[in-house]
């Protein structure tokens, strides 16, 4: 919560369920300042001391995010709901997406964009995801706990928004990740197999470039990778590219 957030484009705080002072004004300088930042239900409840914010939740963070949360609902396991996307918003979220466990009622305020709307019960046509624009940046509210895919959708629309560089071109099944860390002449690439199985990336033309970090040799496509293996490749920083920021 102390730490310097100029260098980041995107930050995702998941559940900010206490806010120190001197936080939300932070995030609200780095959201004016050109970021995107992203929260979820159960944001903003109280402070340092466990104290209840007053003002309505998102409590300091509320004039950030543009939405008032009236309340937060759990669903008894054998309940669920859905995540209808409004028809053309940009981020590409399509169809209907899986809701369950929680879901926060929350009323766009201030001019905030409704991306996707509940699709069941009372909750219906109220907002499950919402932006508000913020002097040069955006900031996204998630309102309810959502399966996978959503998230998947999700951040892939923001990171393509932002302006994020992969690591790798290559399409990562599921399982494995790639992590991209430069010194501004070097790129190191972490693939990371977290899966018990073995696992094949096919690397895409942007990838020819890669060698293993320990013996220099060229990675060929497929990248194979054995169960729970780290693979760390490097190649030389491209032309025009920044350091990373995630």
């Amino acid at each position: 919560m102390d730490g310097d957030l100029s260098r980041y484009r995107v930050v995702v705080a998941p559940m900010l369920y206490m806010i120190r002072p001197g936080v939300a004004a932070r995030l609200d300088a780095f959201v004016r300042a050109g970021g995107t930042l992203v929260t979820t239900y159960c944001t903003g409840m109280v402070d340092e001391h466990d104290r209840c914010h007053l003002g309505g939740f998102p409590g300091p963070l509320r004039a950030t995010v543009g939405v008032w949360a009236e309340e937060l609902d759990a669903l008894y396991p054998s309940r669920s709901n859905r995540a209808d996307a409004v028809p053309g918003n940009d981020l590409g979220l399509e169809g209907s997406y899986g809701i369950h466990t929680l879901c926060e009622l929350v009323h766009a305020e201030d001019g905030a964009e409704v991306l996707a709307i509940y699709g069941e019960d009372f909750y219906a046509g109220r907002p499950v995801l919402t932006r508000h624009r913020v002097g040069a940046g955006r900031a996204y509210h998630v309102a309810a706990r959502t399966e996978p895919r959503f998230l998947d959708d999700l951040y892939r629309g923001l990171a393509r928004e932002a302006g994020l560089a992969h690591a790798l071109e290559a399409t990562l099944p599921e399982g494995v990740s790639a992590q991209l860390r430069t010194d501004g002449e070097t790129d190191h690439v972490f693939v990371m197999n977290f899966a018990a199985d073995a696992q094949a990336l096919r690397l895409g033309p942007a990838d020819g470039d890669l060698v293993d970090a320990r013996d220099g040799s060229a990675v060929a496509s497929p990248l194979a990778l054995a169960p729970l293996e780290v693979r760390v490749l490097r190649r030389a920083t491209r032309a025009g590219r920044a350091a990373p920021r995630h």
